[in-house]
């Protein structure tokens, strides 16, 4: 307990899925005494599709996983894993098999579709410099060019990708997959979608609220790092 006239100590502030929901069913004038199960089985999707939106939203730090695939000679095409939204960051890695721990990495730059359709030599042999991300629906997948002449352990890929929010439940006290500094902006998306169900005349209001949580939380997302500028051009009269 702490003494009075001092700070906690402690820096172990969370809210649980239901406290989100009932205080931003506060912002909107709904007293948790007052909720029927409609609106809290309503909320809870309203939460959920707003987790969707935070992931359509860009780069989310704490959500970035990474991965390694080991290459197989001559094959293009590997499947990531299902839950992955995003590559950001993609490196082909030579490994150093004699101990020395002298490994190479060639970072990766990405193409598209109509890209990779015009490479005339898909099966042509290589260290790979390019990769074609496919976001499929069941799981997506990764097309590398040109393609490995041996497989792992010589040749891996590493990647950083964003991956999907964890599903929001109600029971059992569970949690929001969010940091500290995003709980007002979840709270605050969170009224924004109840409002347009339950209380439209203050759905403007807490449209205005969400957007300068929002603006805040993301502001402090990123990392910190100098900006880069340089042409790519390991690429030209290469196909």
């Amino acid at each position: 307990m702490a003494t009075p006239g001092s700070i906690s100590g402690t820096n172990a502030f969370a809210l649980a899925n239901g406290m989100v929901l009932t205080e931003a069913f506060d912002r909107i004038g709904k007293r948790p005494t007052e909720l029927d199960r409609h609106q809290i089985i309503s909320g809870r999707i309203s939460m959920n599709l707003l987790m969707v939106e935070w992931g359509n939203n860009g780069v989310n730090l704490w959500k970035v996983v990474s991965g390694t695939i080991n290459l197989v000679a001559a094959e293009s095409t590997y499947t990531l894993p299902s839950n992955l939204i995003d590559l950001t960051e993609v490196w082909f890695t030579t490994v150093d098999l004699t101990g020395g721990g002298q490994n190479s990495d060639r970072f990766m730059t990405p193409m598209d579709r109509g890209e990779y359709a015009m490479i005339p030599n898909k099966n042509a042999p290589g260290s790979a410099n390019r990769f074609w991300y496919q976001r499929l629906f069941a799981a997506p997948q990764i097309t590398v060019w040109p393609v490995p002449p041996a497989g792992a352990p010589a040749y891996v890929i590493n990647w950083f990708g964003l991956s999907q929010v964890d599903d929001i439940g109600m029971g059992g006290g569970e949690i929001p997959e969010a940091p500290y500094r995003g709980l007002d902006a979840l709270c605050a998306g969170l009224s924004v979608r109840l409002a347009e169900k339950f209380a439209p005349e203050r759905l403007q209001e807490k449209e205005q609220q969400a957007q300068r949580a929002w603006d805040l939380f993301h502001s402090n997302d990123q990392e910190s790092g100098m900006v880069t500028i340089r042409p790519n051009l390991g690429g030209y009269g290469r196909m």
